[in-house]
């Protein structure tokens, strides 16, 4: 039985060296950048199976809470910031390093990178955050930046590629720390099972019309129906 247990942490680690490789394939030559995001992807799938392992099997620990942590950090901050700036640096091939400008570059992957370890500090220190969550959650945020940065990322022309990759890095950083309320996906209430199926009816669609281009798309939709569906949540509970 203490066996069965070890099995939470497996899968943490296990999405842990998904972020790991993410990461180091973000330094490699951009031809292999997509790979990034199927590691990403395999971390996020670790990082909900071990949530769920643990609550299944009675296994939660502080030790795994931690841990988790650390490992949402590397593959969900570190990984998605070093492809934020791989996907900078090829806009602008010409740019040497290190430069005054090469730093400049740095500067929204290390912002989101740092935003990142912030919202996961104050998710395991916030209370509230049990049953929803406050701002977007790490691997929402890093689905979201790296599929627009790789695949929507010259959307208002090459000649604005940089700026909007900057925003678009920058714009995620802040939706991790803005305080607003998020439906999870523990299928705990009524809003957690509607938007699981809301999710899995859109990313069908999406992933058919624009394939992994589509997963932008549909954390967009999250970011705009989850506080949509507290306000009128609590509209309408504020009429009865």
């Amino acid at each position: 039985m203490k066996v069965l247990k070890l099995i939470p942490n497996l899968l943490t680690g296990a999405g842990f060296l998904c972020g790991m490789a993410a990461a180091i394939v973000a330094t490699q030559p951009i031809y292999y950048i997509d790979y990034t995001i199927y590691l990403i992807l395999a971390a996020g799938f670790f990082d909900f199976v071990d949530g769920f392992a643990a609550r299944l099997l009675k296994a939660q620990s502080e030790f795994g809470k931690q841990f988790d942590s650390l490992s949402d950090l590397v593959s969900f901050g570190i990984a998605p910031a070093m492809l934020i700036y791989a996907v900078l640096r090829s806009w602008k091939p010409e740019i040497a390093f290190p430069s005054t400008e090469s730093i400049v570059l740095a500067i929204p992957a290390a912002i989101y990178a740092l935003s990142a370890a912030m919202r996961l500090a104050i998710f395991n220190t916030d209370s509230r955050q049990t049953e929803n969550f406050r701002g977007i959650p790490s691997p929402a945020a890093a689905l979201f930046v790296t599929t627009a940065c790789l695949y929507w990322g010259n959307f208002l022309g090459d000649e604005n590629a940089v700026l909007q990759i900057s925003i678009t890095a920058l714009f995620a950083a802040a939706a991790m720390l803005i305080p607003i309320p998020f439906v999870s996906f523990k299928l705990k209430s009524a809003a957690s099972k509607f938007m699981a199926v809301l999710m899995v009816l859109a990313s069908t669609l999406f992933f058919v019309l624009f394939s992994f281009d589509g997963i932008a798309l549909l954390v967009l939709l999250y970011m705009v129906a989850s506080p949509a569906m507290f306000f009128f949540g609590r509209v309408f509970s504020d009429k009865t």
